[in-house]
């Protein structure tokens, strides 16, 4: 009973595990002939071996029918789709629709019509004759096609996926055959080693299908699903990165290497953050997937600001993370420029009216006391009436220029009328460090090297403010600093005021009378 299990195993253990070949095989892609092919022949290795075991236990005078029509002709079968495979997984290579090498196709269909219709090859000696002269027609074209592909592709890089392809085929071919022929000189020479064990040819057949397996999975790339896949990950108008879990980079399509300046082997087997700008790293999220912006750095030194898609996904028992990144420089470039156009005077640079409420707002809302300057340019209009209005924007910008030196951090200098400017002080509690201030501005703007001479029409007139002693609002911090202002103008200009309460009163009172 145990050497019954024994044989029983020694068949139906290959029969299975050809047969799970067969299956994964076929699943992989089942519209791709490649994949078909490779299903079919796996399918047919099992078929013998199953069959071989029922052949143990048939009657004598059954047998010979029986090896006939399920040993014989299936390992014809086999031989036909074996020539089949080799020459689609070849003929990328070779380029050649037909050649003399395919008249060997005739040999199979010959082979079993002799089976079938002369019975003398039905059984005994010239069965096996049959086989081993059809087994050696197949050799031999499996391996003058696998040399022909080879002559075109020995010169490709190592890592070529149809390069490495055909090396696999080529041991299949290699290790099925000399264990063809072993087996068959040994049987010859001996006899059957151990009566009720499977053939020693059929165990030939596992060696092949492993090495076709590989072959097929694991080297083809193109023949399974992968191929849709490597297609767009390579036409992809976005750069995809796929990274080990230690952040190395493992794959970069075409689009990423535009973005890099780098080629495929420089940035291979590099870590990401290398090429990344400093403080920039790769968004990361609890849930496996993020987006953010980082910035790069090109192989020629160049920064470009790039959006990256983030997430994590499992391949072959590994965490891999996919980043998509997409080119944001020109377009942050262009949304910058629109916010600074937004918020500054195109003339001066400074910031205009829209920036300067923002800010006084900002400022209002804080906790922290502080100054708001107004500064006017009387008889600004005769600059432009006598010198014309590009002599005009000339001295403005020169006005802002000497503003700038000598408003202190973290002052906020606007331009918020057309000779008009005003100053945010924030955290300046003492009057008189606004007052400095002002005085810094009036020497500047009327000094020797100030842009308001002793000959010239224009004066300055300054008035300061401050939240919260003066107002807590901007409407009325804006009243209070118009008021100071108006009385620089009515002392002289010049000059500057700070604000007072009582003027403000007085000059309600005498407008009302």
């Amino acid at each position: 009973m145990g050497v019954q299990l024994f044989y029983f195993a020694l068949h139906a253990i290959p029969c299975a595990m050809l047969g799970w070949l067969a299956s994964e095989i076929y699943q992989r892609n089942p519209r791709h002939r490649l994949h078909r092919t490779a299903a079919v022949m796996f399918g047919l290795m099992a078929l013998l071996f199953g069959c071989a075991y029922l052949d143990q236990s048939m009657p004598s005078e059954q047998a010979d029918d029986f090896v006939a029509w399920f040993e014989a002709l299936p390992g014809i079968v086999l031989n036909g789709f074996a020539m089949r495979f080799i020459r689609q997984i070849t003929f990328r290579s070779t380029r050649a629709s037909f050649d003399g090498l395919d008249v060997c196709f005739a040999a199979p269909p010959l082979a079993a019509i002799l089976l079938m219709v002369v019975p003398s090859f039905g059984s005994g000696q010239r069965q096996e004759v049959l086989l081993l002269a059809l087994g050696a027609i197949c050799c031999l074209y499996s391996v003058a096609r696998w040399a022909q592909a080879w002559r075109q592709l020995r010169a490709q890089p190592q890592d070529d996926p149809s390069r490495t392809q055909l090396l696999q085929v080529g041991m299949a071919i290699l290790s099925g055959n000399v264990w063809l022929f072993a087996s068959a000189l040994a049987q010859a020479t001996l006899g059957d080693p151990v009566e009720g064990a499977p053939p020693v040819a059929l165990f030939g057949t596992l060696l092949y299908g492993f090495f076709i397996r590989r072959a097929v999975l694991h080297y083809g790339f193109m023949p399974s699903q992968m191929e849709k896949y490597r297609v767009l990950f390579d036409l992809s108008p976005f750069g995809v990165l796929l990274l080990d879990s230690r952040g190395v980079v493992k794959e970069a399509n075409p689009m990423v290497l535009l973005l890099f300046g780098y080629t495929a082997d420089q940035l291979r087997g590099q870590a990401l953050d290398s090429f990344l700008a400093e403080g920039s790293a790769l968004p990361q999220a609890a849930d496996g997937s993020a987006q953010g912006e980082i910035e790069i750095v090109g192989g020629r030194g160049e920064r470009r600001r790039v959006s990256a898609l983030v997430n994590e996904l499992f391949a072959d028992g590994e965490r891999l993370t996919y980043v998509v990144l997409q080119d944001v420089t020109e377009r942050k470039k262009a949304e910058d420029e629109i916010v600074y156009l937004a918020y500054h005077d195109p003339l001066t640079g400074l910031g205009n009216r829209l920036r300067f409420q923002e800010a006084l707002r900002s400022c209002l809302n804080g906790a922290e006391p502080g100054a708001l300057l107004i500064l006017d340019l009387d008889h600004f209009k005769e600059v432009n009436d006598v010198h014309g209005h590009l002599a005009g924007d000339e001295f403005l910008r020169l006005i802002a220029g000497i503003m700038r030196a000598c408003v202190p951090s973290p002052g906020q200098i606007c331009r918020i009328g057309g000779d008009e400017f005003a100053v945010l002080l924030p955290g300046f509690v003492d009057a008189r460090a606004a007052e400095a201030v002002a005085a810094e501005l009036l020497a500047g703007l009327t000094g020797e090297s100030g842009a308001v001479h002793a000959g010239s029409p224009v004066t300055v007139s300054i008035g300061v403010a401050q939240w919260p002693v003066h107002a807590a609002d901007p409407l009325g911090l804006m009243h209070a600093a118009d008021v100071a202002m108006y009385q620089a103008k009515q002392q002289g200009r010049n000059c500057y005021r700070l604000y007072q309460p009582s003027f403000a009163v007085a000059e309600s009172s005498g407008s009302a009378g």
